[in-house]
């Protein structure tokens, strides 16, 4: 297994290319969490979304997503501490 980390425009993906054509399998974390994004309703918020008004659902939805995942931390974080 190869990591590959960097800063945006650092060429991670030219290096990614060069294993991929030397037989390596290619995994991108992002498209994994693009798609969870995704499944989740809580993508960008395109035109459309504003025309048809579901942007209104997909920013609250974002805003439940967000408090549920700050409680579950800060609940684990307090058992963590003992």
């Amino acid at each position: 297994m190869v990591l590959i980390v960097g800063m945006a425009g650092s060429g991670k993906s030219e290096v990614a290319n060069i294993f991929e054509e030397n037989g390596f399998k290619r995994v991108r974390f992002g498209d994994i969490t693009d798609d969870e994004v995704r499944r989740r309703g809580l993508g960008n918020v395109t035109p459309y979304d504003v025309y048809s008004g579901r942007h209104v659902e997909i920013i609250q939805r974002r805003k439940e997503v967000k408090s549920k995942t700050l409680t579950a931390r800060r609940d684990y974080n307090r058992t963590a501490r003992g």
